[in-house]
Order: C-alpha cells, then sequence, then structure tokens
C-alpha cells in the first residue's frame, strides 16, 4: 500500500483560520474623541480592553436596546439621556450560545461622560475590591468554579483613555 499524505494537520489549520477569521473582522475607525454632550444630556464610551486575547465577543444593550458586539480593542461612543440606565452584556464563545453574562447600574448627570470598560477574563470566583469590575452568577456553575467570563467596570477618563487610544470604533454595531 502506498504512502497516503497525512491531510489532517492542513484541514485543522484551515478550520482554525476559518474560526480565526469569522472572529476578527476588518478593524473600525481608528480612535477619536467625541465632542462634548449638550448641557441636558451625557455622553458614554463603551469599550472593551482584554488583559488576555479571547476569541469571545461581547452583545451589549442599554435598558433593552441593543448597542453593537464587542471584540477586544473595540469601542463606541454615544450621546444619552441623563438619569439611570442598565448596562447588559452578554459573552458569547466561538460557537452561538451564551457564555456569561453580567449587568452593571449608572447614572449620568446633565453634561457628564461615563467610560464604561467590557473585560473578557478568567476568573476564579473571588470579588475584586469596591470599584472594581463585577463578577457573574452564571446558573449551574458552583461560586469558586473557574471560567471566562464578561465583567463591566466603570473607569475614569484618566484610565480608560489609554485604551481607547488603543481602540478602533465598532466596527459592526448591529
Amino acid at each position: 500500500m502506498a504512502d497516503r499524505p497525512k491531510t489532517w494537520p492542513f484541514a485543522l489549520g484551515l478550520v482554525l483560520f476559518a474560526i480565526l477569521g469569522c472572529a476578527t473582522a476588518s478593524p473600525g475607525p481608528a480612535f477619536e474623541w467625541a465632542a462634548e454632550p449638550p448641557s441636558h444630556r451625557g455622553r458614554v464610551y463603551l469599550y472593551r480592553a482584554d488583559t488576555r486575547t479571547s476569541l469571545a465577543t461581547v452583545k451589549a444593550s442599554i435598558n433593552g436596546r441593543d448597542i453593537g458586539t464587542y471584540r477586544d480593542g473595540e469601542y463606541e461612543t454615544f450621546e444619552i439621556s441623563a438619569g439611570g440606565h442598565r448596562l447588559r452584556a452578554s459573552m458569547r464563545g466561538v460557537g452561538f450560545f451564551n457564555l456569561g453574562w453580567n449587568e452593571h447600574t449608572f447614572r449620568v448627570k446633565p453634561g457628564e461622560t461615563v467610560f464604561l470598560h467590557l473585560e473578557v477574563r478568567i476568573d476564579g470566583g473571588a470579588q475584586p475590591p469596591l470599584g472594581g469590575p463585577r463578577a457573574l452568577e452564571i446558573g449551574g456553575r458552583s461560586d469558586n468554579s473557574i471560567s471566562e467570563n464578561v465583567f463591566i467596570g466603570e473607569r475614569s477618563r484618566a484610565d480608560a483613555t489609554p485604551d481607547l487610544e488603543a481602540s478602533t470604533r465598532l466596527s459592526d454595531p448591529d
């Protein structure tokens, strides 16, 4: 019997290329500061900056209105009414099912700019210090299970600026 070339490495490479190609979109425009909000409204910068690379995407909504699906290094900014709001973020892995979610309530004062940071990372169940990104509760997992989750945190302009300046505008705003 003749030696047959092993094609499985080639096939595996094609599958990985297809997955990575689908997981990354062409980058949007480079970061640019938006105009200050009118005195009766506020501005939100919602951005994703992961400390480790993740293929997961994060779908976000504010007050039930979808505002985009974020990959690592993407941001969006928009004007918003003054008052209380709820941000919901759900993480999707390589497949099409949700792997994690989180919610965060925040307030915007008239004329204020708020910076909201999304991060996908591994967590062992320990809660961060007050003011840090919150941990999740995922149905069916014990409190101490380690898993990849999406976290939400409010940041100051100074803390958000380096991540934003390295970001590109959301390329697929749903």
